[in-house]
């Protein structure tokens, strides 16, 4: 495992540099935001959810690049060699990439909470409710968001996994060609190819482990009643069919387990 976080640290002397950078940036524009939020009234909500659309093809910009400036820079070369095994390069990348995702996911909910939720909350709550009972309603909204959060980020990290565990066996798959020329080309094609049998597979999967129970993935909670002094709150619970998601975390394990038997026996070094 010396060698595995070994390879950790490396991926975060590469990554976190540009990481935090880009983390500013988010900080920044969340800061401009709250400061003419009053000013730009109708613009704030579109602008405010721009930068999280960007992080996902961020991600994937992120990915390819690494694996691309990891074999530029033969740097996958020396450590195969070594012998390293296959899912240690893989593992490390994505674990790196997620810490990523992560500080952004991270920004992102703090700069909603600082311009869109906060203030929102006490305007909504103060001309009806006591402040008692008021600041249990922003606890119980708050809280509510938070379990939310807590559902969603395993589905979340699957997805990840999922779209790197795709954009690796892919770019693996195009330097099995014997020349360089179409690489890029050949590495697309196959992008798009694992993508949509990684989408019907799940589809199929999910067919065949339908008698799985659902599980849960958002909470909800609205007022049935209130009145100065009280409030009345039902929280209910989202729920998907559990089929698709274990036969995506499945094809996503057989995913790796390719990836890194193309990376230890097929690719040359």
């Amino acid at each position: 495992m010396r060698a595995f976080a070994a390879l950790l640290r490396k991926e975060l002397r590469q990554h976190g540099p540009t990481a935090l950078a880009f983390a500013g940036v988010l900080i920044a524009w969340a800061i401009v935001l709250y400061n003419f939020k009053e000013r730009w009234d109708d613009l704030i909500p579109p602008l405010l959810i721009l930068p999280m659309g960007f992080t996902p093809l961020w991600f994937l910009w992120r990915a390819y690049q690494s694996l691309r400036a990891e074999w530029s820079g033969r740097h996958a070369h020396l450590l195969l060699a070594l012998p390293v095994p296959g899912w240690y390069l893989t593992l490390s990348k994505f674990l790196v990439l997620l810490l990523e995702v992560g500080l952004y996911a991270a920004v992102h909910a703090g700069a909603i909470y600082l311009v869109a939720v906060h203030d929102d909350l006490r305007h909504f709550s103060s001309p009806y409710l006591s402040d008692s009972v008021g600041n249990a309603f922003i606890r119980a909204t708050l809280w509510t968001a938070f379990r939310t959060v807590l559902l969603l980020v395993p589905h979340g990290i699957l997805i990840l996994a999922a779209a790197y565990g795709i954009i690796h066996v892919s770019w693996l798959a195009s330097r099995l060609l014997p020349l360089s020329r179409g690489r890029r080309i050949v590495s697309v094609l196959i992008l798009a190819g694992l993508g949509w049998m990684m989408w019907r597979g799940a589809w199929l999967l999910g067919l065949a482990l339908s008698w799985l129970p659902r599980i849960p993935v958002a909470q909800g909670m609205w007022i049935e009643g209130r009145s100065a002094d009280a409030l009345w709150l039902i929280h209910s619970t989202v729920t998907v069919a559990a089929g698709p998601v274990v036969g995506l975390l499945l094809l996503t394990a057989a995913l790796y387990a390719a990836g890194s038997w193309l990376l230890e026996r097929e690719v040359e070094l």
